[in-house]
Formats: structure tokens, C-alpha cells, sequence
């Protein structure tokens, strides 16, 4: 209980508290505390934005010079959108390096991230495990938008090796006399194209519509596959009795000519070609022109004394002479038998530390092309302008036969590098047939 003693004591106590927390307090702005709180908007802290990482590639070649040029020139293009991609190029021409040597180079790691090669050579190449698979890495619209007849020669085990960088097939155009008078005027169509590619290969005009136009859908139509056997190819000639040129040209400089003209004369359709061993339809087709030179032209250019009844010719070479060809060949009559040669590749070493960017920048690049040759990706080459990109287009849509293919094992390239030394050191066309005449028997 309080006493009256007790009480007076108490009540200062409490005025002696509250004199000192006002003199401890006495110095604080309450206004501006007051203020501070008040309408105060919430504060967001955001980090510092982590620099891009730089990614240093480098990519192995064996071009020549102009060749190498354009590829420099597209890979400028390609760092201009992905600048923290920067790419060394290392040219191996000028060593002239065979299958063998390029692959005991890639064994041990020298030849970079990623590596240009020749299409044919890309499934040996996969067989050594020396590099990885693309698909697994590629956007499934990129990986969908690549023509099938060119991809398909790089598939193995179930996988894709490679991404077509140059693709400079092999073109036969037909006389006009190798057809009836009917068929004898260019049939290639009238299209108008309502976007159009510039030389960088950027799209103009807007939004792609995504189903191409009827007109394009009918050229399908128009490029059918035609007899090629020798037979009914020499029985044609035969026939145009006012025709006064050879019966074809041949490359008499590099054997993918040949080759070529041996995959028309094969007749199995179900199993890939043997390098170098002929059947007998092939046999008795070389031996007959051996027989009988003077019916090839042994050069890949022509001029208005010298046109071929059958014209071999590559996407490159026919952009030369375009107006000549466009004259005097059926180009809506246009065959490719096998897309996937004379062309080259990008494969990805299985060694690789910066995979997901090798194909980032492979991607971008495979939007481009070297000039004259086919324009990559479905979406791109449907509105092109150009009316044999058009034509072209529709032949690369289809998938390989077997027959396309060669048999490839450990060995192929090696052989194939073989015939095609003993192809260039003959010295007449009679004995470069020679090399394929003598190693059927």
C-alpha cells in the first residue's frame, strides 16, 4: 500500500523520467520523420546487369582465296548480330591437306571449334567420333527449314553431322531438241513474289505468309523425274538429226562429274552406289563414249559452237552463262541427281568447350550464301526472286533415294581421293574413263 509518504516520492519519480526522455529526444526533427514516411513510393533494387561472357571460336577452312573472301565477308555479317561471338578463321589451303591428314590434325585438335569440310566428307568423319551431332543442338525451326536431299547425305547413325554452308550442285539441262515440239518452249512460270531477298539475304516486305502460292506448289509438277537411262539419252540425240553438237559435257578437271553421270545410269534403286564399281549398264555407257570421244565436250563452258545435246553443269557456272543456257535448254526441265555433291559443310568438334555458340553463330550463318550458289533455308529460297531458286527449290524438297548415296565405310574418302588423283593425271578423256572402265573388272 501507498503511504502519504510514499506518494509525493512516486509522482516525482515519474516527472524526473519524462524531464529526462524530453531533453534526451530535444535535438530530433519529428516533422521530417513524419515527412519521410509519408507517400514514401517502395524502393526495387535491381542488381547489376552481368556482362555478356565473350566467346572466342575458331573455325578451320581449306578455301581458296576467293572462296575464303566471301567467308570472311559473311562472317562479318554474323558478328554484326552477335557481337560477343568472335570467330578465327585458319585457312588450310595452301597445304593441300588430304581426308587423312585432315583427320589426324583433328585428333588432335587443331583445327578448331568448328571445321568446314567437304560434304563427302562428313559421314567418315562422324564414324571416327571426332565431332558431335548438330541436331541435338539446332532450333527445331532452323533443323526443319533445311532442304532434305542436302541434309540427308549428312545424316549417319541416326543423327545430323553437319549444316550446309556451300551448296553448288551438279545441274543437267536438256537440249530443246530433246523434246518433242510441245515440250520444246521454256516452261519455266511467270511468279510474282510479293517479298524479295536482297544480297544480304534479309527479308523485305513484312510478315512471311506461311503457305507458299498455288503457282509455286504446280512447279512440283513440272520438274517430274525423267527417263535418264544412257539408252534413252544417246536414243534422243540420235533422233535430233539437225542437232550438230556432242552428245555431253563432262568436268574433265575434277571426277564429281563422272560421278554424277554414273548415278544416272544406276539401277538399283535400293542400295547405295559402290565407289568405283560400275554395273553393267555403267560399263557399257563408258565404254561406248570411250569408244566414241568425240561425242563429249570436255569443258564445262560452252559458247554458240559447242552446245551439247545434255548439258552437266554446276549452279555456279550455269549463273555464268545464264543467258546461253536459258536459250537453248529446257530449265524447267531441270535435274539434280545428287544435291549433296560438290558442296561443303560445318561440323562441330566433339572436343568443344563453346558448343551452344559454335551453333548460335552457325545458325545465323546458314541464313547466308556464297554467291551462285543454293540460297539455305526452305523459307528463304521460296521468296527469292530468282525463277531458278524457285525450280531448284522444289528438287531439294524431296528426300534422297538410296541410290544417291554412295556406300560410305572407314575407307571411302581414301578411295575416292585416289580416283580422283588418277582422274586429273590422265591425259585424255579416254583414259580418265579408263580409271572407272578398269576398276569394274
Amino acid at each position: 500500500m501507498f503511504t502519504r509518504r510514499t506518494i509525493p516520492f512516486i509522482i516525482g519519480s515519474i516527472l524526473l523520467v519524462a524531464v529526462a526522455f524530453l531533453f534526451l529526444t530535444r535535438a530530433l526533427d519529428w516533422t521530417y520523420v513524419s515527412e519521410l514516411y509519408k507517400d514514401e513510393p517502395a524502393v526495387v533494387v535491381v542488381p547489376d546487369a552481368e556482362p555478356v561472357r565473350t566467346v572466342e571460336l575458331e573455325l578451320g577452312v581449306m578455301l581458296p582465296e576467293e572462296q575464303y573472301n566471301e567467308l570472311v565477308l559473311l562472317s562479318q555479317r554474323v558478328s554484326e548480330l552477335h557481337p560477343h561471338i568472335r570467330v578465327k578463321i585458319k585457312n588450310f589451303f595452301d597445304d593441300h591437306l588430304t581426308f587423312e591428314e585432315w583427320e589426324k590434325l583433328a585428333q588432335l585438335g587443331g583445327l578448331g571449334d568448328v571445321q568446314l569440310v567437304n560434304n563427302e566428307w562428313v559421314v567418315p568423319l562422324a564414324i571416327q567420333g571426332l565431332f558431335q551431332p548438330v541436331d541435338r543442338l539446332m532450333n527445331n525451326d532452323v533443323l526443319s527449314d533445311q532442304f532434305p536431299s542436302v541434309v540427308d547425305a549428312l545424316r549417319w547413325n541416326g543423327y545430323m553431322w553437319a549444316i550446309p554452308y556451300e551448296t553448288n550442285p551438279y545441274i543437267l539441262f536438256m537440249h530443246k531438241q530433246a523434246f518433242d515440239e510441245a515440250e520444246s518452249n521454256d516452261l519455266t512460270p511467270e511468279i510474282t513474289i510479293p517479298f524479295v531477298l536482297d544480297e544480304s539475304l534479309a527479308l523485305k516486305g513484312g510478315v512471311i505468309p506461311t503457305n507458299p502460292s498455288s503457282e509455286q506448289d504446280e512447279q512440283q509438277d513440272q520438274s517430274e523425274m525423267m527417263n535418264l537411262s544412257f539408252e534413252y539419252l544417246l536414243d534422243r540425240y540420235q533422233q535430233a538429226k539437225s542437232f550438230e553438237g556432242p552428245l555431253l559435257s563432262i568436268d574433265s578437271e575434277h571426277m564429281n562429274g563422272i560421278l554424277v553421270w554414273l548415278s544416272m545410269w544406276y539401277k538399283d534403286q535400293d542400295q547405295p552406289m559402290q565407289l568405283g564399281m560400275l554395273n553393267e549398264t555403267q560399263y557399257d555407257a563408258l565404254h561406248f563414249l570411250q569408244q566414241n570421244v568425240e561425242l563429249m565436250k570436255p569443258s564445262m563452258e560452252i559458247d554458240e559452237s559447242s552446245i551439247p545435246f545434255l548439258y552437266l553443269v554446276t549452279l555456279k557456272q550455269y549463273y555464268e552463262q545464264r543467258e546461253l543456257i536459258d536459250t537453248n535448254y529446257v530449265t524447267s526441265k531441270l535435274q539434280i541427281p545428287l544435291p549433296w555433291l560438290n558442296g561443303k559443310s560445318f561440323m562441330i568438334s566433339a572436343g568443344t568447350k563453346e558448343a551452344e555458340a559454335a551453333m548460335l553463330w552457325l545458325e545465323t550463318l546458314n541464313r547466308y550464301q556464297p554467291e551462285g550458289t543454293v540460297v539455305h533455308r526452305k523459307i528463304y529460297a521460296s521468296y527469292s526472286n530468282d525463277s531458278m531458286q524457285l525450280l531448284i527449290k522444289d528438287i531439294l524438297q524431296q528426300k534422297l533415294l538410296a541410290s544417291q548415296h554412295f556406300a560410305v565405310d572407314l575407307h571411302w574418302v581414301k578411295r575416292y581421293e585416289q580416283l580422283e588423283q588418277q582422274w586429273r593425271e590422265g591425259a585424255s578423256l579416254s583414259e580418265k574413263l579408263e580409271v572407272f572402265i578398269n576398276g569394274s573388272q
